[in-house]
């Protein structure tokens, strides 16, 4: 976890919008929060239903977290949705290879929620930066 100045404590929430149920990350999300994502991740992967994580709120994820987002997009029957993803998440995607099996949703709400400068959207295929990768 960074526990800088201003760090914000990781959240999940769920909900579910219709036919589809929305999973909602926010903060610095790590291995602290393992038990409860992963408890939520087992129950969202039970479904049928298309889901979608939003990640535009995140300002640090460990590879803990990306395991449970891996586990549970090999589950799910659809594409697992990852809206709004911040540039740091795009990179752990890539080199994960998650970005294989996940579809990559960009909405016009989309903030970046580093102090890096930068686009707020790239081309499909090109690295995200690497200095808005923090170590875990």
């Amino acid at each position: 976890m960074g526990g800088g100045t201003g760090a914000i404590l990781g959240s999940v929430e769920v909900h579910e919008a219709g036919p589809t149920i929305r999973l909602r990350l926010r903060g610095e999300v790590d291995i602290t929060m393992n038990r409860r994502l992963a408890d939520v991740a087992e129950e969202i992967g039970a479904t049928s239903k298309p889901v979608e994580l939003h990640v535009g709120e995140v300002t640090f994820m460990d590879s803990a977290v990306l395991a449970i987002v891996a586990r549970l997009a090999y589950r799910l029957p659809t594409p697992l949705r990852i809206v709004d993803p911040p540039g740091f998440v795009l990179f752990l995607l890539e080199v994960s290879q998650l970005v294989e099996v996940v579809e990559i949703v960009e909405t016009e709400h989309a903030v970046e929620v580093h102090d890096e400068p930068g686009p707020t959207s790239r081309e499909p295929g090109s690295p995200a930066p690497r200095s808005a990768v923090r170590p875990t």
